[in-house]
């Protein structure tokens, strides 16, 4: 039987924050074996969103129609504005208690993991640290880039949100920049044959600014190519890196006239030494 509002504690499958206690969106099994929508007043799921977990302001937006939540397969597919994304329908744990990182055939196979992980493995694999750094790197970017496929609906904070969720779950303290970065290696190296090669060949500055080149538009294939050719040639990683990205870059923090400082990620301000 699923738990009732009033014990509910689950994450909203579409914001991971705690399930508000209202009930309106809980299946509930009945006495008959049917099931039935608790406090909806019918007697079956008359929407698919009441079969599954979420907190009141999403629940809302559903309703209001901001946000839109619908069954395709294995997954439920959600969309909010002009962002789409999918969490598999039965999300299990896919790392190890102990965090270490998936080896040998299922690391090939581990972004398709991914896609059916629960959260606490996404941050159980984050925190795994214990490997060879390409591997750290070849991890931790998968696992940024399916926690910004998750939760870029919001916007430029997505990066944000990730940090909180990584701090409530495994209670580590990731720079959301580092958040960031890592999600666009992610994406670089997503599809490439051989992603430790790269990551070990190239370095994450330059996969970080291949992938934020593709995010503007630019062919990551026409961009790596690039790169490759010019590291041969002796090139500085860090001159390849800044020209790959080009004026569209987020620049780095800067101090303003008023002697305050701004995170060009989460927004935060601070005076300046």
């Amino acid at each position: 039987m699923v738990k009732s509002s009033s014990q509910v504690s689950a994450p909203c499958i579409a914001c991971a924050k705690p399930a508000a206690a209202h009930g309106e969106h809980h299946a509930v099994e009945k006495g008959d074996g049917s099931t039935g929508a608790k406090g909806m007043g019918g007697s079956k799921l008359d929407h698919e969103h009441e079969r599954v977990i979420l907190c009141r302001p999403c629940h809302h937006d559903i309703h209001e129609g901001d946000l839109s939540l619908k069954r395709d397969g294995a997954f439920y597919v959600l969309k909010r504005g002009d962002v789409v994304w999918q969490r598999a329908i039965n999300e299990k744990a896919v790392v190890p208690a102990s965090g270490t990182l998936l080896t040998g055939r299922e690391q090939t196979r581990l972004r398709d993991t991914l896609r059916s992980a629960d959260d606490a493995s996404l941050c159980a694999l984050w925190a795994a640290t214990d490997k060879t750094a390409a591997q750290v790197i070849y991890a931790r970017s998968l696992v940024a880039a399916e926690f910004r496929q998750r939760y870029q609906s919001f916007g430029d904070n997505w990066y944000a949100r990730v940090g909180e969720i990584l701090r409530d779950t495994e209670g580590v303290s990731v720079a959301v920049g580092s958040i960031y970065n890592f999600a666009a290696v992610g994406l670089a190296i997503a599809d490439l044959e051989d992603p430790l090669l790269a990551i070990e060949a190239m370095g994450t500055t330059i996969l970080a600014a291949a992938g934020k080149a593709a995010l503007n538009g630019a062919s990551l294939d026409d961009v790596l190519n690039d790169a490759n050719d010019r590291l041969d040639a002796g090139e500085r990683r860090t001159a390849i890196a800044k020209s790959l990205v080009g004026g569209d870059a987020p620049k780095a923090p800067k101090c303003n006239d008023s002697g305050v400082c701004k995170c060009r990620y989460c927004g935060d301000e601070w005076e300046a030494e």
